[in-house]
């Protein structure tokens, strides 16, 4: 036994070595790293969609994409960049990315679980109507006499109303068919939304926009009942 184990080792390093001999074909052909340096003005200022991706994510839970590791059955993103992507193109996937923090003992309770954690855009949208019936009653507190309960549901509510800004910012949720609105859409309105480089100026990029008025959106209420 003691004269197989060497070869054992030497035969795993071998394959091991010979596994990176050859380069890894990458999962996916699009440019994530791109994607995230494309600029983006939110909030009043312009940002690389990377940088809009960890704000995002911050303010939904305290460990950014890595938050997801909370829960078991919870939905891996490699980047920030691509769970972003995610909710700007494949809604479906985003929307059970577990990054939505919930620990407070009380709107646990409210939702009838026993853990603490993250929790998905789906697990929490049979709640919506209740989130914003009890966040509306906590706004009427004054903030600085706000308990825990009060302050978390607003907090919520808020991120839920952000994640909905941000799947709405490329097609609109109640799109029927956003492939054949594109295609239809007047070319001279690309023109001027894209602008153009005259010979002898600098090529000026422009940059997109994601709209923060809560009434261009529907609301967690509708959504819930959706």
């Amino acid at each position: 036994m003691k004269r197989i184990v060497p070869w054992i080792i030497c035969v795993i390093f071998l394959g091991w070595a010979v596994s990176h001999l050859f380069p890894r074909k990458p999962a996916s052909d699009f440019n994530v790293t791109g994607f995230g340096e494309l600029p983006v003005l939110a909030g009043g200022r312009i940002m690389p969609l990377d940088t809009l991706a960890r704000v995002s994510l911050s303010q939904m839970n305290h460990h950014g994409i890595d938050g997801t590791a909370n829960n078991e059955s919870s939905v891996q993103v490699a980047t920030q960049s691509q769970w972003l992507l995610d909710v700007f193109m494949m809604p479906e996937h985003a929307d059970i990315a577990k990054v939505f923090e919930v620990t407070n003992p009380d709107i646990l309770d409210l939702f009838g679980w026993q853990k603490g954690g993250n929790y998905s855009f789906s697990d929490l949208q049979p709640f919506f109507a209740q989130i914003e019936h009890q966040a509306g009653l906590a706004a009427q507190t004054e903030p600085e006499v706000r308990n825990a309960f009060q302050r978390g549901i607003i907090k919520l509510r808020d991120v839920l109303r952000l994640y909905v800004q941000l799947k709405n910012t490329i097609q609109a949720q109640d799109s029927p068919d956003f492939g054949k609105e594109i295609q239809i859409f007047p070319k001279s309105d690309w023109t001027r939304t894209a602008g153009s480089a005259r010979p002898g100026r600098r090529k000026v990029v422009r940059s997109a926009s994601v709209r923060t008025d809560p009434a261009l959106y529907p609301t967690l209420s509708e959504l819930g009942s959706g």
